[in-house]
């Protein structure tokens, strides 16, 4: 276990976290263009969390390990393009972050507070502008890591382009089903309104964690079919196919039916307590499988 593997693992993992949340967050932020004032209240603090207390150190660690990588490899330098495009798209996201989306929720939630509705509206809008352009930054970001431009590499489009769809599936059902993880227990101190409002969310948004692990499901079994170096032999592809079936058969199998039963007791009314520790419980259980699938896909064991 190398130093370079070992930092690369975190940054991939922390940048699951980053992008993976945020793109799940524009689901969110779609829903409540029709949600009641309370969900949007309560999604509004969500977000404020979530930003200050995951993306800004998810970023930060991502950032910081980016250059310490470049550092430690004497094949990279900070003046290859695709380097300085992900190192400023970084820069960049983490820069709109801290200096817009952050602090305008928080302006937006002491407006919905004060009774401002049509004003913290405004600023909401705003918000969700500046976090697709994050959004889509870092989508950049992922792109110039893998196709690295700049280094006239000869591989051809298909696998780079299949790898990019891989990566984004992977941190959208990972990432994106951590930030649900977060909001899912911070709805059971929410009132009912936003409880409400988050479980007929997950019901509608559910859905793209299946899809997410079913496109990166089939890119990595095409990548490993073209690619002459990989092997359905080798330890690490195992680990990965196995991991993404367990994870997909507990989601569907098991996880669903617990999400519908939570679903069903906040419609009725209740809290839902059990259904939640239930989830909560599957969801570790389920990410503790995709980080062995992360770390195999980095380590590569049996190469």
């Amino acid at each position: 276990m190398g130093l370079y593997d070992t930092l690369n693992l975190v940054h991939v993992l922390a940048s699951i976290v980053w992008l993976g949340g945020a793109l799940v967050t524009q689901a969110y932020i779609i829903r409540m263009k029709t949600a009641e004032p309370g969900h949007r209240l309560g999604f509004a603090r969500d977000v404020a969390f979530v930003g200050q207390w995951i993306y800004t150190p998810a970023a930060l660690v991502v950032l910081v390990l980016g250059f310490w990588m470049v550092v430690d490899r004497d094949a990279y330098d900070f003046s290859q393009a695709w380097i300085l495009i992900g190192l400023l798209g970084l820069i960049a996201a983490v820069g709109l972050a801290n200096a817009v989306i952050i602090p305008q929720t928080r302006k937006a939630i002491g407006l919905m507070e004060a009774g401002n509705g049509p004003a913290a509206g405004a600023v909401i809008r705003t918000v969700g502008m500046v976090s697709r352009l994050t959004t889509a930054i870092l989508v950049v970001a992922v792109w110039a890591m893998v196709f690295k431009p700049g280094l006239g590499s000869s591989t051809s489009v298909l696998f780079p382009t299949l790898l990019v769809i891989h990566i984004l599936a992977v941190r959208l059902w990972l990432g994106g089903g951590f930030i649900s993880f977060i909001f899912l227990r911070r709805s059971g101190r929410a009132d009912h309104v936003h409880r409400l409002g988050f479980a007929e969310d997950i019901m509608k948004i559910g859905p793209m964690f299946g899809a997410s692990a079913g496109v990166a499901a089939i890119t990595g079994i095409w990548m490993v079919a073209i690619w002459p170096d990989y092997d359905f032999n080798q330890a690490w592809v195992i680990i990965g196919i196995a991991g993404l079936l367990l994870s997909s058969l507990l989601g569907g199998v098991i996880l669903t039916p617990v999400e519908k039963r939570f679903h069903a007791e906040v419609v009725a009314g209740g809290d839902a307590a059990e259904p939640r520790r239930q989830i909560v419980r599957l969801v570790l259980l389920d990410h503790l499988l995709l980080v062995i699938v992360v770390w195999a896909m980095v380590f590569r064991p049996g190469a």
